[in-house]
């Protein structure tokens, strides 16, 4: 764990709390918490510092191992840095030039945060002015108050990740949701040609010959200057082709002439083809047709062309403007007026006045400038300037762009409509060479199956993402049809393609981490113009959520036939008129609803009546704004049931029906997702256990401590706290390896929780270290509680059988424990802990193995 995993955000709060209470609670003027960077743990940042002598925050300075490797590698070994003389103590002494001396610093107490046994950062305690000795308690404070920002970095970590995964199941809803609408985005763009390196079309698709009037024989083996309308400047084409050839993607508008002689606009995407050594092999071209959008700016071009007025000439040397009348209409300047730039700097706002005038006086010698500004003046203008250099003069002309602006924003709106729709397709794409090297991966396929494009492409082949039994009874399939001996692997997924037959399947892809998911595969060549393969194309669409439903419709259909037990599904129809509902399934209306047997038809008190009271004006409202308005609903509901009996989760939805413009009906669905109503309970109470142990978590055990300490502030109730920490526990780690510490940690936990009673509570703090929290308990009783969970731990041994061993190796450990009782020494929950772990310290210090109370400190 380290900063690039946490959310800074979400530790300032501890951070602020934890810096002040050390600087309070030591009486020092400076302290603060740095975080490792990197997993290398190569570089410190600092997380907080406050320095209230030079009354200065600092949350961006950085260290490194390499600055300083005495004091780093001490962070990775010493439990506590304890430097009374900082300049002189060996773990510390290298900060002394570019860091003590500079901030007056005498003296350093450093505790290591650490999480599971692994150093993430350190509290960093600093004495400015003169030498101070750190007494016991001060170095006990600073350890407590590191592990517990430890403990804040843990908790952080599994929340983020639980948001996560909450937010990926959103996001898998709503890309199923837009399939139809990435589809019809699809199909607009409906024009598509290659050409070679020479730009000599090898390809070109029906839709464009259709548009265009020209048969494929006529176009193969010519350019696109086939198409030319003569509408672009001469540079126009010239500029094109040495974007694509340089390897970069062109994107525009192109006028085209059709063979009849009229004219059809496109938006082009013109992309260059490369091999795999990066060398480009052709171009690839996706229009679609923008005919109808641009005619009006055409027509106004077109008019622009036919004034012939709008031009300037200007001398820079003796500020000398020559202007036509219809530029100086555009301005609404009398014809007699004389142009000067307070003109331009009266209707221009101030930063385009400066890139016009920039403009003008930037140009050299047959040079030119392009400019479009917009005037201050009412209605508001959009103009393009363009300009070049010839002798002592520019010469110029200026358009109104304003209703081309216009369009052009409209236009661009759509285009980014329709990319962002392209860009949230959920099929995905892989092409590769013929032998089946990978040569393209798409963003869809990287979501799906876990890896980057740069771990794939030119390295592997397509059929690691399948299931070697999948391939080789699909190759023993093949073989049967074909009569051919195949070899199982990538010649299996492009046999059919080779002969120029699409190959669709269903098939299972297997992810990089190893898990599993249905997909429909379409396999497909890819030929160039001599009809030769040059590759293959595989597009696959992710089936999980399809073969879901299809279970479930099978469970449901099975059920439905065979047992004749409750439905989770029906269809229903309610009559505005008759204020009546019709269930549609039989099962569902008697075995969810249960309404009136007797009755086919439904009425609206009746369905009404079934919902839990909290629901029932939902259900009105829903319904009355749907018949009013034709709004379309999807609610979530609980029917009404007895008291020991929770009631089924139903979600209805539904939508308007008109007849003659008057809404005559409602006609929508009702589900049953009672279970998914409880899987999202079982979701949330995995937030509140730990994972290992199956015992409560840290953010559980606070929780509860939180409750305890109101209940005893109000009533003054008794209770314990009692924190056990397992002996020499990284030893086991070291000598048997994290699996074997893992089924210790499980073991001690199942051996403690039978010593305990059903009110007492139970959970892992942190690593080895776990907390009871006894309720109506003294501090006596608590400690006799801890010697028998201590005895009980000495005389158990744990038999662990290691992965790939038949002999079972012999595991026992100790556990010390210190156990603290409130009191009237015990003022907040922080010191009830705090004592805790001061009395659990000191059974580590004088022999482990043993029961420390607070009182007897």
């Amino acid at each position: 764990m380290t900063s690039e995993t946490i959310d800074a955000g979400e530790l300032t709060e501890s951070a602020e709390l934890i810096v002040t209470s050390l600087i309070s609670g030591l009486e020092i003027k400076r302290a603060g918490i740095w975080i490792y960077k990197d997993h290398h743990r190569a570089t410190l940042k600092a997380c907080l510092i406050i320095d209230r002598h030079h009354q200065t925050r600092d949350s961006t300075t950085e260290i490194t191992r390499t600055q300083y490797p005495a004091y780093f590698n001490a962070l990775d070994e010493e439990i506590l840095i304890n430097a009374n003389n900082a300049a002189t103590n060996p773990l510390t002494s290298e900060f002394r030039h570019g860091y003590l001396d500079v901030l007056n610093i005498h003296s350093m107490l450093d505790a290591p945060i650490r999480i599971n046994g692994k150093t993430v950062g350190v509290v960093c305690c600093e004495h400015i002015g003169s030498t101070k000795v750190w007494n016991e308690d001060d170095m006990l404070f600073a350890s407590l108050l590191a592990d517990q920002f430890g403990r804040s970095m843990a908790a952080e970590e599994k929340i983020s990740q639980y948001r996560k995964l909450v937010e990926t199941s959103r996001a898998l809803d709503e890309q199923t949701a837009n399939l139809k609408a990435i589809h019809t985005s699809l199909n607009k763009f409906s024009l598509i040609s290659s050409t070679d390196v020479n730009g000599v079309i090898t390809d070109i698709n029906d839709n464009f010959l259709t548009v265009s009037d020209y048969s494929r024989e006529e176009v193969l083996g010519n350019t696109h200057r086939i198409f030319n309308s003569d509408y672009h400047p001469n540079n126009f084409f010239a500029e094109l082709w040495y974007q694509i050839t340089q390897g970069a993607i062109w994107q525009g508008r192109i006028c085209n002439r059709k063979k009849n002689g009229e004219i059809f606009w496109i938006d082009a995407t013109i992309s260059p083809v490369k091999n795999l050594l990066g060398k480009i092999e052709g171009f690839i071209g996706l229009y679609h047709e923008i005919t109808h959008e641009i005619d009006t700016q055409v027509q106004l071009q077109e008019a622009e062309k036919l004034s012939g007025s709008g031009s300037f000439r200007y001398n820079p040397k003796t500020d000398q403007w020559m202007t036509t009348e219809n530029f100086k209409n555009l301005f609404s300047i009398g014809l007699n007026q004389t142009i000067s730039w307070t003109i331009f700097k009266n209707i221009f706002s101030k930063n385009d006045f400066e890139k016009f005038k920039n403009s003008v006086f930037g140009l050299s010698e047959k040079s030119h400038f392009e400019l479009i500004v917009k005037t201050t003046s009412s209605p508001t203008l959009w103009l393009q300037f363009t300009g070049k250099k010839q002798g002592l003069w520019v010469l110029g002309s200026c358009q109104n762009i304003s209703q081309r602006v216009k369009q052009d924003y409209e236009l661009n709106r759509t285009i980014a409509f329709q990319k962002t729709i392209l860009n949230s397709a959920n099929f995905s794409i892989i092409a590769t060479t013929p032998d089946g090297t990978i040569t393209h991966f798409n963003n869809m396929a990287e979501k799906l199956l876990g890896y980057k494009p740069d771990e794939l492409i030119g390295q592997l082949k397509s059929d690691i993402f399948h299931l070697k039994e999948e391939i080789i009874d699909y190759s023993s399939e093949l073989e049967k049809n074909y009569k051919q001996k195949i070899t199982a692997g990538i010649e299996t997924l492009i046999f059919k393609p080779k002969l120029g037959i699409v190959d669709e399947r269903e098939w299972t892809y297997i992810t990089k981490y190893g898990k599993t998911f249905p997909v429909s595969l379409s396999v497909t060549a890819i030929f160039n113009d001599k009809e030769k393969i040059i590759g293959y194309l595989g597009i696959g669409k992710d089936l999980t959520k399809q073969k879901e439903i299809e279970k479930y419709s099978a469970q449901l259909n099975n059920i439905l036939a065979t047992a004749g037990t409750i439905a989770s599904f029906s269809g229903f129809l309610y009559d505005v008129n008759k204020a009546e509902f019709v269930i549609t399934n039989e099962h569902f209306r008697e075995q969810v609803l249960q309404p009136n047997p007797d009755k086919t038809m439904i009425d609206f008190a009746d369905i009404q009546s079934l919902f839990a009271e909290p629901h029932r004006e939902t259900i009105a409202t829903t319904l009355e704004q749907a018949i009013r308005f034709g709004t379309e609903f999807d609610i979530q509901v609980q029917l009404s049931t007895a008291a020991n009996d929770p009631g089924n989760w139903l979600r209805i939805a539904g939508t308007a029906q008109y007849e003659d413009n008057s809404i005559t009906s409602i006609l929508g669905f009702i589900q049953n997702i009672t279970e998914q109503k409880q899987l999202e309970e079982k979701l949330s109470s995995l937030a509140l256990t730990d994972e290992l142990t199956s015992i409560a978590n840290r953010r559980s055990l606070m929780i509860q401590l939180t409750n305890e300490w109101k209940r005893h502030a109000r009533y003054q109730s008794s209770a314990s706290v009692l924190i056990l920490d397992i002996d020499h526990f990284k030893a086991v780690n070291d000598r048997l390896g994290h699996d074997a510490g893992d089924y210790a940690l499980q073991c001690f936990s199942f051996t403690v929780k039978e010593q305990l009673r059903d009110s007492d509570i139970f959970g892992r703090f942190g690593g080895e270290e776990f907390l009871i929290l006894a309720p109506n308990s003294e501090e006596s009783t608590a400690v006799k509680l801890a010697e028998k969970i201590r005895k009980s731990i000495a005389t158990s041994t744990m038999r662990y059988t290691p992965p790939f061993q038949s002999n079972a190796i012999e595991i026992s450990i100790t556990v010390s424990i210190g156990v603290c009782g409130l009191s009237e020494r015990i003022s907040s929950l922080s010191r009830w802990l705090a004592a805790a772990d001061k009395s659990l310290y000191t059974a580590k210090q004088t022999g482990r193995n043993r029961v420390v109370s607070y009182q007897s400190l």
